[in-house]
């Protein structure tokens, strides 16, 4: 593969650990031929309006991932410089800027510098630069503020090429991180941890030529002031309270459906509860959840949850009728989840069991377990397996950030050997990067479904066009939501030939939902 030849603009030769992460996974796709060491950077600050968001900002922006460090230039040249400062725009003087059309430089990382005028031979180079807010409702500073402060969705990330307007450059890569509301610390780890990847998607793109225009721009926000800022501690505060109290005495209880010959369809689905055939959740289970239907209609396999251990088991649901049978425990001990049903020549479970193991396959019919190869090393999460064109596409998240990244690997026999996409994480979105059930043709298009967690775990699916897939490419866009009218959720789906099973859940309180966590916390950390 040809390397392309890059500079690296940096700020008195120092980086943070997650632009040097990013930086180190780019490294088969670009040279960095030249260090551009700007000496005179400064951010001007006013103590007097803004002295409680600088307190703020050291405890929560600043941290484990923003630490800067020297950066280790090995043998490349470095060529230190004092930019030229218009207002608060920094120029690269033009002596550099020749240096740069000498060595023949076609891409440039900016690392360093603040805003950066761009003239001369720069608007010959493509100067990639993260922005984290995305720029259609949010530009400017600080990253994540305002939008935990407006109850966003998601703090947008893009890597987009520079230009003379505010976050107003081609987009190369973009993506969205969860937001914390009782943490903007854990909001912004979340984000600068989600962008360490992007850097290679955006180089990657970068050379094929593949960038979207920004065309409609939000309002470009400032430093808040200090009454703003006692106003956003306050809200985190009680969003702190809240979740402590609702960890302690509340869970979700859930229960499957089934639904007769239910049609989806474009856009948003609101299906009444009224409508589904609901089974009895037997002791010692608390609840039903992670429903996987056959093919033929007559057994859902389900994750149930035990009262006492608050593991999860994996059980089959004959179904006769409309009549729920006896069930029957397939898996139980360790906690599993996510039963993923696939029928071929045999029939096939992959449950979930990243807390403990990496993933594995059932044979049902006789009762033989399979690692699945190349993922030895891996604890998959919700693992979904598409079958296209003779071989199966393997969907999943990884334990460490299963609520927003959407990974892929390929093979062409289902127990593998599985290779990761080059495009992964293909996707990073709370709002329908973990995967929420089996793929579906819907009015002719391939469906996957995503679950919604951006605010609420489990409450909703987004259903998405897969558009493109191969083993170098994946696209998919909105094809619709599915919601519950009384009820929250759904976060799983399947469907046989007849009907359709989804979850749900009510917030219900209990004097024991505090120690089912610790309990399942506790036998967590000793896996």
């Amino acid at each position: 593969m040809n390397k392309i030849k890059a500079a690296l603009i940096l700020d008195n030769g120092k980086i943070s650990k997650w632009q040097l992460m990013a930086l180190e996974q780019t490294l088969d796709l670009v040279n960095i031929d030249l260090i551009l060491n700007c000496k005179n950077t400064k951010i001007k600050r006013n103590l007097f309006k803004h002295c409680i968001y600088y307190i703020l900002n050291q405890f929560t922006l600043r941290n484990s991932l923003t630490i800067s460090s020297d950066f280790d230039t090995k043998s490349i040249e470095i060529l230190n410089f004092n930019s030229i400062y218009k207002g608060n725009w920094q120029s690269i003087p033009k002596v550099i800027q020749n240096e740069l059309a000498n060595r023949e430089i076609k891409l440039i990382i900016k690392f360093g510098m603040s805003l950066m005028n761009i003239d001369g031979i720069l608007n010959s180079i493509c100067i990639l630069s993260y922005h984290h807010g995305d720029p259609s409702h949010y530009r400017g500073r600080p990253a994540g503020f305002y939008e935990i402060l407006n109850q966003a969705n998601s703090v947008g990330i893009i890597v987009q090429s520079l230009t003379n307007k505010l976050d107003g450059g081609d987009i190369f890569a973009k993506a969205f991180s969860k937001i914390y509301p009782h943490s903007y610390k854990e909001t912004a780890l979340n984000f600068y941890v989600n962008s360490i990847p992007m850097l290679r998607k955006a180089i990657i793109n970068f050379k094929r030529d593949k960038y979207h225009k920004q065309k409609n721009f939000g309002k470009n926000y400032r430093l808040p002031s200090n009454i703003l800022t006692i106003w956003f501690i306050s809200n985190l505060l009680i969003n702190k309270i809240s979740r402590l109290i609702k960890g302690i005495f509340y869970e979700k209880k859930w229960n499957i459906g089934l639904f007769n010959s239910y049609e989806m369809t474009k856009g948003e689905n609101c299906i009444s509860i009224n409508e589904a055939i609901i089974p009895r959740i037997s002791e010692p289970y608390i609840f039903f959840a992670d429903p996987f239907i056959s093919r033929t209609g007559d057994y859902i396999y389900i994750e149930a949850l035990n009262r006492f251990s608050g593991k999860g088991s994996i059980l089959q649901l004959g179904i006769k009728g409309n009549i729920f049978l006896k069930p029957t425990e397939i898996l139980t001990g360790n906690h599993f989840s996510y039963p993923f049903f696939i029928e071929e020549d045999n029939q096939y479970l992959i449950p979930e069991c990243s807390e403990h193991s990496n993933p594995f396959i059932i044979n049902l019919n006789t009762e033989e377990i399979a690692f699945l190869k190349g993922l030895e090393n891996l604890r998959v999460v919700d693992p979904t397996i598409l079958k296209l064109d003779n071989l199966y596409y393997l969907f999943c998240g990884l334990h460490d950030m299963p609520s927003e990244r959407l990974y892929i690997f390929f093979s062409n026999n289902l127990k593998g050997t599985y290779i990761p996409h080059p495009q992964n994480p293909v996707l990073t979105d709370p709002f329908s990067g973990r995967m929420g059930g089996s793929f579906a043709e819907v009015n002719g298009r391939l469906i996957r479904f995503g679950q919604n967690n951006c605010k609420n775990y489990g409450n909703g699916l987004v259903m998405k066009e897969i558009t493109s897939i191969s083993k170098e490419e994946y696209h998919e866009k909105y094809f619709g939501e599915i919601k519950f009218d009384k009820v929250c959720g759904p976060h799983t789906i399947s469907r046989s030939n007849k009907n359709i099973v989804l979850d749900f859940y009510k917030e219900s309180f209990s004097f024991l939902a505090w120690y089912r966590r610790l309990i399942k916390l506790i036998s967590t950390k000793k896996q």
